[in-house]
């Protein structure tokens, strides 16, 4: 489980090199979902569509939990 593991910092400035558009879509806490492109049109549609994701209470550690980490 410690093979592979990278810093959350550490992976959002390494997809910032290949996409403009980064938001983060699912946390479990120590897992996450991301959704990436170039395409800003389409991810915002994307993320219109997808809404809030169902986290128990007792696991939602962020507020809120869909938001963009990509900078302009």
């Amino acid at each position: 489980m410690e093979n592979g593991k990278t810093l959350f910092a550490d992976f959002v400035d390494a997809a910032s090199h290949y996409f403009c558009h980064i938001y983060i879509i699912w946390n479990g806490t120590n897992f996450y979902e991301f959704v990436a492109s170039n395409d800003e049109k389409s991810i915002s549609r994307f993320i219109e569509l997808l809404g809030e994701p169902f986290i128990p209470a007792a696991f939602c550690f962020e507020s809120p939990v869909v938001r963009k980490l990509s900078r302009a």
